[in-house]
């Protein structure tokens, strides 16, 4: 080849000159600026709708989350997050059912204290009833025989007696009224 340098050394070989008229070389640098942007543009937009994407794969698993949390607020029970998207959404799915777990034990446990404490309220309740009447009766008898005795012919001494046996007696019968009125409240 003529080209070729001899012993295989490099060397220059000769100059060439370029001319190029201007409109040439702007409609050159038109065309390289237009190209650059065009594809700039593609790039961008295919960054763009990639990040867009990744962005709503990685942010769904969150809104699902969110509108759990916002149901649990408001009273909703027996929801379980699905653990799906990434690592860290998927931890937080974990706390979320961990803490649904112990709130439904927890408002379990309270439903069945209550029901306890009612029951016990009611027990109480009906024995309170049930031993003011049982006391009231023989009460009643009693006073009515203490009414029989004033009204008898009856010593100054014994007459005090009667009067002190009678007032206790009236006494005790409006503490049962009392505590019979309150059981029924």
């Amino acid at each position: 080849s003529p080209f070729e340098t001899q012993n295989g050394k490099r060397g220059l070989l000769g100059y060439a000159h370029v001319v190029v008229h201007q409109s040439a070389f702007h409609r050159l640098t038109s065309s390289l600026l237009f190209t650059f942007f065009v594809v700039a543009s593609v790039f961008s937009l295919i960054l763009l709708l990639a990040i867009r994407s990744t962005t709503r794969r990685m942010l769904r698993p969150l809104q699902e989350l969110s509108k759990l949390m916002d149901r649990a607020k408001a009273g909703e029970s027996g929801m379980r997050a699905t653990h799906t998207g990434p690592s860290d959404i998927v931890e937080m799915s974990n706390a979320f059912n961990d803490m649904m777990c112990v709130l439904e034990a927890r408002e379990n446990e309270l439903i069945h204290k209550r029901d306890d404490a009612l029951r016990f309220a009611m027990a109480k309740e009906q024995f309170a009833a049930t031993v003011s009447h049982e006391v009231r009766t023989p009460l009643n008898g009693t006073i009515g025989m203490l009414d029989l005795l004033r009204n008898m012919p009856l010593t100054m001494r014994q007459q005090q007696c009667v009067d002190t046996a009678w007032s206790s007696s009236n006494a005790l019968l409006e503490l049962v009224n009392n505590d019979l009125d309150f059981s029924k409240l």
